[in-house]
């Protein structure tokens, strides 16, 4: 099974060759909209944004009248997102929320932190012209064996620009990174060295479904108050 899994991380990966690559058209083809909007949640960007999308249906997370939409793509950086339709089929509908979980491969791909950077904001401010709530799910924290020094520190200083869209009206930040880690939580009293930290991944970097409940109830909590 641990071959099975090496194998198809790098098939996803296998895109990742090219450094830095810029294919990206900043438009984005999102036209600014001010009608009503239908109850839907749409979920974009790459594996993990797909299984929480995948998770919030089997495990009907969200009320029944809300609509659960997934537009993610496993593998995905942001350009292939925008490049791929999903990105533009997320919005088809005027949905009230979008949840983006984007980043993580553009990281591990070793693009730069402008270019993810400016990809990203390009991303967020289309939207925004849309009227549709954006809720940002920041980068998970990527334990798994391979992962370099300079991948962990772009992760921090990439939900570090993250962070700067809870400055945007219509923009929900969801600390992701904080809630799955161990250094965000309080160490309980009967931590010792003999019981294990609850482990919310599955293999070092796509959370399980305890990582999941976590990010989701954030998530729920914020579609019930439109910000």
């Amino acid at each position: 099974m641990k071959n099975l899994v090496v194998i198809v991380c790098m098939v996803l990966m296998s895109g990742c060759i090219e450094q830095d690559r810029d294919t990206f058209d900043d438009d984005v083809t999102l036209k600014e909209y001010s009608g009503e909007h239908v109850n839907e949640i749409a979920f974009v960007g790459d594996s993990i944004a797909r299984n929480m999308a995948n998770y919030s249906i089997m495990y009907r997370r969200f009320d029944e009248s809300l609509t659960i939409s997934n537009r993610a793509h496993g593998g995905d950086c942001i350009e292939d997102t925008v490049n791929g339709g999903n990105w533009q089929a997320a919005f088809v509908s005027h949905p009230k929320y979008v949840v983006i979980n984007l980043g993580i491969n553009d990281v591990l791909c070793n693009h730069g932190f402008e270019t993810i950077t400016s990809h990203y904001t390009a991303l967020v401010e289309n939207a925004l012209k849309t009227g549709t709530v954006v809720y940002i799910v920041n980068l998970v924290p990527d334990e798994k064996e391979g992962t370099t020094q300079h991948q962990i520190n772009m992760i921090g200083d990439i939900n570090a620009f993250m962070n700067s869209f809870k400055e945007y009206v219509g923009v929900v930040v969801v600390d992701c990174h904080t809630l799955l880690s161990f250094e965000g939580h309080q160490v309980p009293e009967y931590f010792t060295a003999d019981v294990a930290w609850p482990n919310y991944f599955g293999d070092g970097l796509h959370p399980n479904c305890q990582g999941m409940a976590l990010i989701i109830d954030v998530v729920k909590e914020g579609c019930e108050v439109k910000p």
